[in-house]
């Protein structure tokens, strides 16, 4: 059974592009909704979380080709009753249900007892039920922010930069980076507002700036055409100077300039990393984390050096002249 009276069993099949990194995304969720660690079963991550808080954790989930919860394995005659399972964690939600072939006559049954609204073309869940020996399998596939976010294309938004990254890779740092639900999240370089408006999206509170006047406005028009909710803020301000009383933001996300695409504004990029390690230092709530991009080989000496604690790396080969390295940190406590 993967259903105890407070928990349910969660699975994930992480995409492919960033297979280690949507699993690692996968793992910090559950650890952040009280989930266990889990164990790798067919492809897919399989881990125990609380029964109230599995929903949350799945509709913040960036990274995942599909996820769901996974409702057990049942002989014929109990098919119902985890089918009224599903029905009572479904509600309203439109649902289709997908049995393999031969199986047809299952759907009828499914149906009759789910009750609800079915809709084949749209569905907000699949109930999906396979076939092994003499048991059925049943998962409930729910949707994630995978995509809601990869609908998002920063090329047609009002205002456009080709530095900007794709808002579901945003979302998956921001989930990285462990922000809770009602904390607060910072992108000191917000440029088009790609991590804002995957924070928003996400359900969080996020608030960025950027040194420039013309990404400042058009990151403001691009929040204000999308008509997004949720508290957003954004200001024109300097990421080594940031304009925010100590230890109020929960977690930071942030892909910085170079100096190619973007103007480091008359530093070096280790000078300008070195003043942002400094002032999230103080911004940045004991326990609180970090996520960020940086070119293969440099600035991480400066966080670990200022006193921020390296939890996780991941290298990302962008073409022959660029490999980043995509880093997480923590502020010591």
């Amino acid at each position: 059974m993967s259903l105890t009276m407070n928990s349910i069993e969660v699975f994930v099949r992480p995409a492919q592009d960033f297979p280690e990194l949507n699993l690692t995304e996968a793992r910090t969720l559950s650890r952040m909704y009280g989930g266990d660690a889990g164990r790798i079963s067919n492809g897919e991550l399989v881990f125990e979380a609380p029964l109230d808080k599995a929903q949350r954790l799945l509709s913040r989930m960036c990274g995942s080709r599909e996820a769901g919860l996974l409702l057990g394995e049942y002989a014929k005659q109990d098919i119902p009753r985890a089918v009224r399972l599903a029905a009572g964690i479904i509600g309203s939600m439109r649902y289709k249900v997908v049995v393999e072939r031969g199986q047809r006559d299952l759907i009828t049954e499914i149906v009759h007892n789910m009750g609800g609204i079915v809709d084949i073309r749209s569905p907000d869940a699949i109930l999906r039920v396979t076939k092994s020996g003499g048991s059925y399998t049943l998962k409930l596939i729910l949707g994630t922010a995978r995509v809601v976010l990869s609908k998002l294309q920063p090329k047609k938004w009002v205002y456009f930069h080709p530095g900007a990254l794709q808002p579901f890779f945003c979302g998956l740092m921001c989930n990285l980076a462990a922000c809770p639900d009602g904390g607060l999240l910072l992108d000191p370089f917000c440029g088009v507002g790609s991590t804002l408006i995957a924070a928003s999206k996400l359900g969080l509170n996020a608030v960025g700036w950027d040194i420039s006047k013309k990404q400042a406005y058009g990151c403001k028009r691009n929040i204000a055409s999308l008509r997004l909710g949720g508290a957003l803020g954004v200001l024109r301000a300097d990421a080594a100077n940031p304009p925010l009383k100590s230890g109020i933001i929960d977690a930071a996300v942030f892909d910085p300039p170079y100096g190619k695409v973007s103007s480091l504004f008359g530093r070096s990029f280790e000078v300008l990393l070195a003043e942002v390690a400094e002032g999230l230092w103080r911004i940045l709530k004991p326990g609180g984390f970090a996520c960020f991009f940086t070119p293969l080989g440099r600035g991480l000496d400066v966080f670990v050096s200022r006193g921020f604690k390296l939890t996780y790396t991941y290298t990302i080969r962008i073409h022959s002249g660029l490999t980043r390295m995509l880093v997480v940190v923590t502020k010591v406590a």
